[in-house]
Parts: C-alpha cells; structure tokens; sequence
C-alpha cells in the first residue's frame, strides 16, 4: 500500500508539472505526448500481460512503471529503483518548470507574444545587458 501511494505521488506531481508547462507555454491540453503517446495515457497506461503479479494492478502509475523491472526480482530491490529513478526524474524536471514559470511570468497577460518569442526576446536583453559591460 505505502508503494503505490508513493508512485501514485509521484505520478500526480508529474501530471501537474507537465499541466504548468502547458499552461506556461500556452499549448492546449494533451498536445505533449511520450514517444507519440499523450501524457494522460502514458502515465496511467496498462501492462500487457495482466497474469504477471495480480496485487500490483491496484495502482495504473505502478502498472506502467512494472513494465520497466522484471517481476523476478524481489519487491524491496525493485520499489528502491523505482523510488530513485522517479525522484531523478522529479529533479530533472524542476529546472525545466522553473524556467517556464520564471518566462511565463514576464508575459502574462492575454494577446503577449507566444514563448519562443519570449526566449528571443530574453536572450537579445541578455546579449545586450553583456554587451554594455
């Protein structure tokens, strides 16, 4: 149980983020995909295979990420990479949100120009703030 609430956790985090992202750079929902796949979809996707383990199907997050580990291996080994790997992917996503929060923060109101536009125009300040010195 405390397994899945983790994962469960994890899996909502992301959801979030990957929302705050979209939200940020203004692309309507469910356009960011996983190697083609739509977010939603991948995160709460099914293991082929349903025979594999059946208390583990309680949870679709945990589901999906099982489809990574093989079943064999002891449950304490496999829920250790499974935590470390979801808290690297969690941290790898910090700095990515935080830079779009920081860029969606300049222009926030309606009709502002579109976040490539925004990076242009940053990046032209920044030059030009490095050339003044």
């Amino acid at each position: 149980m405390q397994y899945n609430i983790f994962i469960e956790g994890i899996s909502h985090k992301i959801r979030r983020q990957i929302k705050d992202l979209e939200h940020a750079v203004g692309v309507e929902p469910g356009t960011l995909t996983v190697d083609g796949v739509p977010i939603d979809s991948y995160l709460t996707g099914s293991v082929s295979g349903r025979g594999q383990c059946c208390f583990l199907h309680c949870s679709s997050a945990y589901q999906r990420l099982l489809t990574l580990y093989p079943v064999n291996t002891p449950l304490k080994e496999t829920f250790a990479s499974i935590q470390s790997q979801a808290a690297k992917i969690e941290d790898d996503m910090k700095p990515e949100v935080y830079e779009f929060k920081i860029g969606g923060q300049f222009f926030r109101r309606p009709g502002d120009p579109p976040l490539d536009q925004v990076i242009e125009i940053l990046q032209k300040h920044k030059d030009k703030s490095q050339d003044e010195i």
